[in-house]
C-alpha cells in the first residue's frame, strides 16, 4: 500500500493488531480507495488496495474473493470496477448493523451510479443508484444526523427517474422521501425546497389543491431561510409564483414574480435566459390580471431580448411573440 495515504496507514496498524475488530473498516477504506483509482484510470495503482481489501474481507468472511480475477489479462479490466464495487459491498456488510460505514458505502455507490447515468444515459445505472440509496436509508439509524440528507438524495433520484419515465409511482415515492427528510425539528432549506417542488410537480400532473397549497407553504418557508440576494431565492420565488398563479392568487403570484425577477436581474444580469424567463412570466401574470398595457410593454422587451440573445426562431422567442400578439389583439391595437 502506498505511504501517501496516512489515514489508511493508521487504520492498517489497527487492523494488523486486531483484524476482527478493525479489519472490516480497513477493508472498506481500501476498497473505496481502489475503486476511486479505477474510476480515474489508475489501474495498476488500484490493485494493491484491492488485494489488501480482499485479504481482510476473505479473512472475516471466508469463501469470498472478488479481486483474484482482476490481475488476469487486460480483457478483465472492463469488469474490474464491478468487482471492486462487489468487494466494497462485501466489506461493508461485515460491519455490525447500525455502523455508519454501512450506509455511507451504499450512499457513495448510489451517487456513483447516478453520476454514471448522467454521463451514459444508461437507465440501469439510474435503477442501481436508486436501489443503493434506498438500502442506505434502510441501513442508517432513524436518529442519525445524516438520515435527512440520505432521504433527500433518495427522493432526488426517484424524481429523476420520474422525469425520464413519467411513472407517477416514482414521484409519489419521491414525495414520501422528501417528507421524511423534513420530519425533523429543524429541516434544512434544501429539504423544504425539494418537497415543495415535488408537490408542485405532482399537482401539475394530476391536480389536487392540497399538494399546491402545501407546496406554497413549504417554498415560502424556504424563501424565509434564504439570503435576499441568493439565486436560490429567485428559484424558490418562481415556484411560489407558479403555484399561486395556478390557484388563482394572481396578486400573490405577481409579487413573487417581481421579486424573483429583481433578484435574477441583479445576480445573473438582465440578458440571462433565466432572467428573461422571469420577465416573460411577469408579462403573463400582468395579462392575466387584465393590465394589458403593462403586459405589452414587458412582452415587447422580452421578445426583443430573446430574439437578440436566443435568436428569432428559438421556441422561447416564438412563445413570447405569440403571447405578445394575443395581448395586442386584446388591446385592439393593430400596430
Amino acid at each position: 500500500m502506498p505511504e501517501n495515504h496516512p489515514a489508511l496507514a493508521r487504520f492498517r496498524q489497527l487492523a494488523t493488531d486486531d483484524p476482527q475488530r478493525h479489519g472490516a473498516e480497513f477493508a472498506v477504506l481500501l476498497a473505496d480507495a481502489g475503486l476511486n483509482l479505477l474510476d480515474s484510470g489508475r489501474w495498476e495503482e488500484s490493485l494493491g488496495f484491492l488485494d489488501e481489501a480482499d485479504h481482510y474481507t476473505s479473512l472475516l468472511k471466508p469463501g469470498v474473493s472478488k479481486t483474484r480475477s482482476i490481475r488476469k489479462p487486460k480483457l478483465v479490466k472492463q469488469g474490474a470496477s464491478a468487482k471492486a464495487v462487489d468487494l466494497l459491498l462485501d466489506a461493508s456488510d461485515i460491519l455490525p448493523a447500525g455502523h455508519a460505514l454501512r450506509a455511507a458505502v451504499k450512499s457513495r455507490l448510489g451517487e456513483r451510479a447516478l453520476s454514471r447515468f448522467e454521463t451514459t444515459g444508461d437507465p440501469s445505472e439510474l435503477d442501481s443508484g436508486i436501489t443503493l440509496l434506498t438500502q442506505a436509508v434502510r441501513e442508517i439509524p432513524d436518529d442519525h444526523h445524516d438520515r435527512p440528507g440520505l432521504l433527500s438524495n433518495q427522493g432526488a433520484a426517484l424524481r429523476t427517474r420520474f422525469n425520464h419515465t413519467g411513472d407517477i409511482a416514482d414521484l409519489d415515492k419521491a414525495v414520501s422521501s422528501f417528507r421524511d427528510a423534513v420530519a425533523v425539528p429543524e429541516p434544512h432549506v434544501v429539504a423544504l425546497s425539494n418537497l415543495g417542488a415535488a408537490l408542485l410537480t405532482r399537482y401539475q400532473v394530476r391536480g389536487g389543491d392540497g399538494d399546491r397549497t402545501e407546496a406554497i407553504d413549504l417554498l415560502l418557508r424556504a424563501v424565509a431561510m434564504t439570503a435576499p440576494d441568493s439565486p436560490d431565492r429567485a428559484v424558490l420565488l418562481s415556484g411560489v409564483a407558479q403555484a399561486m398563479f395556478a390557484g388563482g392568487d394572481l396578486r400573490g403570484a405577481l409579487f413573487a414574480c417581481r421579486e424573483a425577477l429583481t433578484i435574477r436581474a441583479r445576480t445573473l444580469g438582465p440578458d440571462h435566459p433565466d432572467t428573461l424567463t422571469n420577465q416573460h412570466n411577469l408579462a403573463v401574470t400582468l395579462a392575466a390580471l387584465g393590465d394589458l398595457g403593462s403586459a405589452r410593454a414587458v412582452f415587447d422587451e422580452v421578445v426583443a431580448q430573446r430574439a437578440r440573445i436566443l435568436g428569432p426562431g428559438d421556441p422561447d422567442t416564438l412563445t413570447s411573440q405569440e403571447l405578445l400578439a394575443a395581448v395586442v389583439t386584446d388591446l385592439g391595437d393593430d400596430e
